[in-house]
């Protein structure tokens, strides 16, 4: 939409040009169809652009926010499968201390 308010400028001015060249520059109110109708297709294209590049913004910082959060819940998750084992009815073994293991539940309550 802002690239047809641009389009609509561009005739806009095309139609003013165009009332020059049959009229003169001696009619200012005949100018003012084609400037006015440039300048509305203009506002018109802004109006849409602004708020759409706004909630552009705020999507995109929200993606990466999620993003980075992904990031570092895999990092966390490949430390705990490195140093942990889990086994196939949820309990974790710390595989680090064969001594003594250390069993811990695994909770789905968060």
């Amino acid at each position: 939409t802002p690239l047809l308010g641009l389009l609509g400028t561009v005739f806009g001015m095309v139609k003013a040009f165009n009332v020059i060249a049959v009229m003169g520059v001696g009619k200012p109110e005949a100018l003012a169809g084609g400037i006015s109708e440039a300048l509305l297709t203009t506002a018109f294209g802004l109006s849409i652009a602004i708020p759409t590049i706004v909630v552009y913004n705020y999507l995109s910082h929200r993606v990466d926010k999620l993003i980075k959060e992904m990031e570092v819940n895999c990092v966390d998750l490949i430390d705990l499968l490195t140093y942990q084992e889990i086994n196939h009815s949820g309990v974790i073994k710390n595989s680090i201390n064969q001594g003594g293991e250390v069993e811990y539940e695994i909770s789905s309550s968060e």
